[in-house]
Parts: C-alpha cells; structure tokens; sequence
C-alpha cells in the first residue's frame, strides 16, 4: 500500500490547479487509520521557478507517491 511507503522526506503529488504539483512530505503523524502528512508545497512562478513554499497537511490516504521504486 502506498499510504504505508509515504515517509519524511519522500515526495507525493498534491493535487492543484490547473497542475498537480510535486510536495515533500515534512513530518508524519496521528494515530493508525487515521494519519496525517505535512507537506511543503511548492508555488511555482510562470517559468516554472519556485517563487515560495507553503506548508499544509492532507490525510496520508489521500496522498499519492510522486516516485516509485518498482521497476
């Protein structure tokens, strides 16, 4: 499962308009069944530089991994 692999560190797609984006996860936790990921989000600017960085946390059933290792 895909939920179990997202650690700090890692990067997931956070969902964004009008493109996904590309976050690291900062920090994990709550109970089991019920966890919770920080993300720090980048805001990109027109040529796709990063202008600033956001901080916001999304239910790690709802995240998916931006990378996999399996080939």
């Amino acid at each position: 499962m895909a939920a179990a692999r997202i650690r700090v560190g890692g990067k997931v797609v956070f969902p964004s308009h009008p493109a996904d984006l590309i976050a690291e996860v900062t920090e994990v936790y709550g109970p089991t069944g019920h966890r919770m990921a920080r993300l720090l989000v980048p805001c990109p600017g027109p040529s796709g530089e990063t202008l600033a960085t956001w901080d916001t946390s999304r239910p790690v059933k709802d995240l998916h991994l931006a990378y996999s290792d399996a080939a």
